[in-house]
């Protein structure tokens, strides 16, 4: 073995590492360490990749010609001026250690001269040098002999990835020989191959590498597969960056390349079925309100559940930003990973970092887009046949002694005009519409500067008839080196967004409010001009024509979003800098809504029946305006440092925040036509007017130390202390945290266990707070320990009215923060050097839960709001990924798995021994939830059904004569045994939230070609269905064909009960037959692309261009009979939009 090079690489994240290079005598170039540890290999790793990224930009030396330097040095050797080069520059350098050696000393004096000039004054003869962008490679001369040319002989080659795309800065070696290459931004390479040499090894960072055999060619082409677990190496944290392998927390990362393979409007679904311990819903598929919901690792608190989101280090909403400028997405799932945020992190972290720009890179403009399709995934089964429907009602009557809803004559209209009214409202609400999205970005950058611009549009016509969706963002990232202390930068992002349409929900009973009976007729001679029922048919049943309420409400709602922030950087000493950072989040909404009213005509004769129809009566107007700014300031302060086997790194700081929301509305009716519907053309009488205003503080001071011991022993402690304007007394709470780690795979007792290839394991402890006091009947109190009074209370004095304040709670001057302890115990594996292996085992205890608690009547309220409740989360993530090739077949496959369940262990600590703990949500015997000691959140509560009553031996085994119950209805079980059928034998029946999230992916590539598809799911949670869904006729609604197999004498089924309208003893209480299964398996996602040839788009001036086709949403599998199960659960009565199956092609161009 020669002699090593030993050098220090400090890249832009400094791993503050010594490195130890060895080049073997028989072999390629080869990377050796101290204990031979596969740690500090992939410490080396990431210096090769630093050049990876560098080849990305075209060789240049114009850097090393501008570049002054000055050095003064007196009998040094060649490397030692190669060294301090480096210091006063951005070069790098890179050489085989057996040049430098037996080299003479040098005295050099120069000042201000270029660097060039510096290299060509002290390069010996036989050695000469390559600038490849920041790299500059010392190599030997060729030697030019007749000898020589007859012994070697030129080896010529372009490197691709899977993507037919230019693979820059691959190593290109000469198996056996110290000669090589280095492949330039269009990943070609050119080298002489000596006599003995039989095979060419490529290697970089990223991709897995590959040895050939040269035989006679002198053209060798190559195509690398990427090796995913180097290119997410380096991971976001808090405040920093961090060594994948180094992470002692549980962190999940998700890069461009999944968050750009399909067409997405919110980037939070990026994360779905892509990442252990996350819970995503898509609430509704309206245009323009992708509401995601983000749980991590399920809900440990009865108020708020939502995850802290971070835009580059700023909390902002996730829905406004533009995913084609998100450069990762990281989770941050424990205490050790999330405690740095301290109270605003109890329920886990997102990250979100966006795409920047690189020095010393010429104008790269990029450009995508797609046009889509969009439908509703699925919509409930509904009864569309009008006669069909009239006998149903009428058997919901007489099933009861009640008189028929239609008589005799009534039927046979029916029956005439049975095929105009039989309409499938779904299928006329709805529409197949299309989708549109463009994408246009610049990024480069000079010797000190680097910047990114993009500029977006998403428009989106709605599935809903007559609504639609417009976004435009507009983004600017700048980073500046002053000078080698300084360096500032800044981000801008705008957003705004106009959605239109008929409104928030739909309207009324929602789907299920379309009843057969109505006319298929909507608009007559293409006007506005609705059509409704006969009233010698229907009888006026229902709402009117629902197609008509798509056009007469008009809604409209504008938000502006700006997103800023700027950064000061500091490094007076090596390894110490410091940062400052200042950003505001801005945003305003302006909501609007005016009924207008619609003349409707009688759809068989085409006679006007309703003059200026409105469902309110008259005309009306809505106007809210909100304000939302909160100011962010934070200072850093992080120094790094090795000595010998140990890596040091200390980080501190201060944060303090500020936010302030108000909002103002006015309503105002009476109208005289639809047209003219500003505010002031409404009546003055009846106007109302509110408005609000809130605010709330925090400032905090924090810490983090992680220790490094031969690369194999790590430790992380973490501390945030906080402080709220939302509690009175108790202001002030410490959040601490620590981890630690160990990677075994670098001890020498696993050294020759040749299967593992890298193994890890990780614990960590730590408690973080919260202190968002959302409350359980919705809405955000700032100032829950203050007394809430009404400013607008009268009193009558005398008969006369006066103005006056009344006291509305008690206020709680002891309030203070919930805390949240966290332990998890992780596992990190690499096995047969393909397949990737994660698990994390963890609990979570949330105390002193804010929670309203009774208290005497004599105060005069029923509640007080306090440090009650106790609840728990536990359980456990798996995550497995195998990638590989198959000669030009490219693949990883990938497939994870989580399990989490929530028990709510306390809840008033007040209560005496032997009550039982709970509430039953709404405090009335026909609410269906209940919150109770030992059960899950969101639990659903009611009788549960043994099946249908088949005759009066059955209905008289017990007592069900409270629900006026009949042979034919549904038959509930005892539980207390008291033989009576009442509120007390109610129970837990299910819970809303799921147990169980999993999904997976597939990935191929081939020549140019890629296919891609993930699935997704749900499983061990119910939904509950009553109202407009499940109650038959309920608010004048539909029924679904689940009611075709009902009980009746000629059908004496065990399943379904006799029809009903509306009320009857199946539903006198929520009970178990509304249950539902809401597991479900999603194809996600699908998408094939081709990566055009280089030689064929180069002519047009591009050096990328990607074509695809992409589906989403396309097939699920579930037992939800009410359409989609990806809803909220709270909208299963029908008010919710159906998700959307979207079908699109695109293209994405750079150039």
């Amino acid at each position: 073995m020669l002699k090593f090079l030993f050098f220090k690489f400090q890249p832009l994240i400094k791993p503050n590492v010594q490195i130890k290079l060895y080049i073997m005598k028989k072999s390629r170039l080869s990377v050796h360490y101290r204990n031979k540890n596969l740690f500090e290999i992939i410490r080396l790793t990431f210096f090769i990749s630093c050049l990876t990224i560098s080849g990305l930009f075209a060789a240049d030396v114009g850097y090393a010609q501008s570049k002054k330097v000055t050095i003064n040095f007196k009998n040094v050797e060649f490397k030692t001026i190669l060294n301090e080069i480096k210091s006063q520059s951005e070069f790098n350098f890179f050489y085989q250690a057996s040049l430098l050696e037996d080299l003479p000393k040098i005295d050099l004096s120069v000042s201000k001269i270029s660097i060039k000039e510096v290299l060509e004054d002290i390069t010996p003869d036989h050695l000469t040098y390559e600038v490849v962008d920041k790299t500059i490679i010392i190599k030997e001369k060729a030697i030019l002999n007749d000898i020589k040319t007859k012994q070697e002989r030129n080896i010529a080659g372009t490197v691709v990835d899977a993507n037919n795309e230019a693979v820059p800065g691959v190593t290109v070696q000469v198996s056996g020989t110290t000669t090589g290459t280095i492949t330039d931004m269009n990943g070609k390479y050119q080298l002489s191959i000596p006599e003995q040499g039989s095979e060419l090894i490529f290697s970089s960072i990223g991709y897995e590498g590959q040895t050939v055999t040269i035989g006679a060619r002198s053209i060798i082409d190559i195509v690398l597969s990427e090796n995913i677990a180097e290119l997410e190496e380096i991971v976001v944290t808090g405040y920093g960056t961090q060594k994948k392998v180094n992470l002692t927390g549980s962190v999940t990362t998700v890069g461009p390349k999944e968050i750009e393979s399909r067409p997405i409007t919110s980037a939070a679904t990026a994360l779905q079925g892509t990442t252990t311990g996350v819970f995503i819903n898509q609430n509704s598929g309206q245009a323009g309100r992708d509401d995601v919901t983000i749980r991590i690792r399920g809900i440990s608190t009865l108020n708020n559940s939502n995850p802290l989101i971070l835009v580059d280090g700023v909390e902002a909403p996730l829905n406004n930003i533009n995913p084609t400028d998100i450069e990762s997405m990281t989770v941050l799932k424990d205490a050790a990973s999330s405690a740095i945020y301290g109270s605003r992190a109890a329920n886990g972290v997102v990250l979100i970092t966006t795409k920047r720009g690189s020095k010393e890179q010429k104008p790269t403009f990029s450009y995508d887009s797609y046009f889509a399709s969009t439908s509703a995934t699925a919509l409930p089964d509904m009864v569309n046949d009008a006669r069909a429907y009239a006998d149903l009602r009428n058997e919901a009557e007489t099933n009861f002694g009640r008189d028929p809803k239609y008589d005799a004559a009534n039927l046979a209209l029916f029956d005439q005009y049975n095929d105009e009214m039989s309409t499938d409202w779904g299928a006329e609400l709805f529409r197949t519409a299309p989708m549109q999205q463009h994408n246009l970005g610049v990024s480069g950058g000079g010797n000190n500067t680097n910047y990114r611009i993009s500029i977006g549009l998403l428009d989106q016509e709605g599935i809903q008839v007559n609504s639609d969706f417009k976004r435009i963002n507009t983004r600017l990232n700048l980073d500046t080196k002053v000078n080698d202390k300084f360096s500032f930068g800044t981000s801008l992002s705008l957003a705004r967004g106009d959605r239109n349409g008929a409104g928030d929900q739909l309207d009324g009973g929602g789907i299920a409010i379309g009843l057969p009976n109505k006319p298929a007729t909507k608009i007559i001679d293409g006007v506005e001009r609705f059509t409704v029922q006969d009233p010698d048919i229907s009888q006026n049943d229902g709402f009117g024509n629902p197609y008509s309420n798509l056009f007469r409400q008009n809604t409209n709602v504008t938000n502006n979003d700006i997103l800023a922030n700027g950064y000061l950087s500091f490094e007076p000493i090596e390894g110490l800098t410091f940062k400052l950072t200042t950003a505001a989040n801005y945003q305003s909404q302006n909501f609007t809504n005016f009924q207008k009213s619609v003349d409707q005509y009688n759809f068989r004769t085409e006679e006007l029946i309703t003059a200026g129809f409105n469902y309110y009566g008259v005309r009306q107007r809505n106007e809210n305006r909100s304000e939302y700014l909160q100011t962010t300031l934070w200072l850093t302060a992080t120094y790094e440092k090795t000595f010998g086997d140990h890596q040091l790194k200390v980080l501190a700081g201060l944060n303090e925040e500020e936010a302030k929301y108000n909002q103002i509305g006015a309503f105002r009716t009476g109208y005289l036509s639809n047209s003219v519907q500003v505010l002031n053309a409404g009546l003055s009488e009846g106007q109302t007017n509110f408005g609000s205003a809130t605010e709330w503080g925090l400032r905090s001071y924090f810490g983090r130390v992680n220790y490094n011991f031969q690369g194999k022993y790590l430790v992380e402690a973490n501390v945030r202390y906080d402080g709220s304007s939302r509690f009175a007394n108790d202001k002030w709470g410490v959040f601490p945290a620590f981890s630690a780690g160990w990677i075994l795979s670098q001890e020498n007792f696993l050294q020759n266990v040749g299967a593992i290839d890298f193994l890890k394991v990780r614990a960590s402890w730590g408690q973080l707070g919260n202190n968002y006091t959302a409350l359980r009947s919705g809405g955000l109190n700032n100032f829950l320990y203050s007394r809430q009074l009404n400013l607008a209370q009268n009193y009558s004095f005398g008969g006369t009215i006066a103005p006056g304040v009344t006291q509305t709670s008690l206020g709680n001057p002891d309030l203070s923060w919930e805390t949240s302890t966290m332990t998890n115990i992780g596992v990190n594996a690499t096995f047969i050097n393909n397949l990737d292996v994660e698990f994390d085992y963890f609990v979570k205890e949330t105390k002193d839960i804010l929670f309203d608690i009774p208290v005497s009547s004599l105060s005069g309220f029923n509640s007080l709001i306090s440090n009650a409740a106790i609840m728990e989360a536990k359980g456990w993530e798996l995550a497995l990924t195998y990638n590989g090739n198959i000669g030009d077949l490219t693949y990883s496959i990938s497939g994870n798995v989580t399990n989490v369940n929530n028990e709510i262990i306390e809840l008033n600590p007040n209560l005496p021994i032997g009550e039982v703990d709970q509430i039953i949500t709404g405090g009335g015997v026909n609410d269906n939830m209940i919150i109770r000691e030992g059960t899950p959140l969101n639990s659903y509560y009611g009788l549960e059904h043994i099946g249908v009553f088949q005759n009066a031996d059955e209905l008289a085994e017990v007592d069900h004569s409270g629900l006026s119950s009949d042979v034919g209805d549904l038959r509930f079980k005892d539980q207390n045994g008291d033989g009576v059928i009442n509120a007390d034998d109610r129970t837990v029946m299910g819970k809303q939230d799921p147990s169980i999230l999993y999904g997976g992916s597939l990935n191929l590539g081939y020549k140019g070609f890629d296919f891609a598809v993930i699935v997704q799911g749900q499983a061990d949670f119910e939904g509950y269905t009553t109202l407009e869904f499940g109650d038959p006729f309920f608010n004048g609604a539909n029924v679904t064909a689940r009611w075709l197999g009902r009980w009746t004498p000629e059908n004496p089924n065990n399943t379904i009960p006799r029809i009903f309208n509306s009320n009857g003893p199946s539903n006198f209480y929520h009970n178990d037959w509304y249950i539902f299964d809401r597991s479900y398996f999603r194809i996600k996602n699908i998408q094939i692309g081709y990566t055009l040839p280089k030689s064929v788009i180069s002519k047009a001036g591009l050096s990328n261009a990607r074509v695809f086709l992409n589906g989403t949403n396309l097939f699920t599998i579930t037992d939800d009979p009410y359409g989609d199960p990806e809803r909220l659960a709270n909208k299963d009565r029908g008010l919710s939009f159906p998700m959307l199956k979207v079908y699109s092609a695109g293209v994405s161009l750079k150039f």
